[in-house]
């Protein structure tokens, strides 16, 4: 169906995912993104990256919706987003995590 990825770095973790275009539009990465950010957030982390390109605006709005904000674009158009938390107090605007991720 599809996959989150973190990757921590000094500066932030960085995350990423990916949704299989057969499952597109069933809400699956409105779902893997409050809950990968959650679980990070529980392991300590409060700042987060995300990088999308200009043209994939469900991506970046997505993104927004979960409090991520546009920092800038690069030459090859990605758009990098970020989002700061005081630890332990990730919510997202579209969801709640519950105990199962869903």
């Amino acid at each position: 169906m599809g996959f989150f990825t973190a990757t921590r770095k000094p500066e932030a973790s960085e995350i990423g995912y990916w949704v299989d275009p057969q499952f597109w539009g069933r809400g699956i990465a409105g779902h893997m993104i409050p809950q990968g950010v959650s679980l990070l957030a529980d392991q300590g982390a409060t700042a987060f990256i995300a990088r999308a390109l200009r043209s994939n605006t469900g991506s970046l709005k997505l993104l927004e919706r979960n409090g991520f904000t546009t920092q800038g674009t690069d030459a090859e158009d990605l758009v990098t987003l970020a989002l700061r938390i005081a630890p332990n107090t990730y919510r997202s605007a579209d969801s709640e995590v519950s105990e199962d991720g869903l």
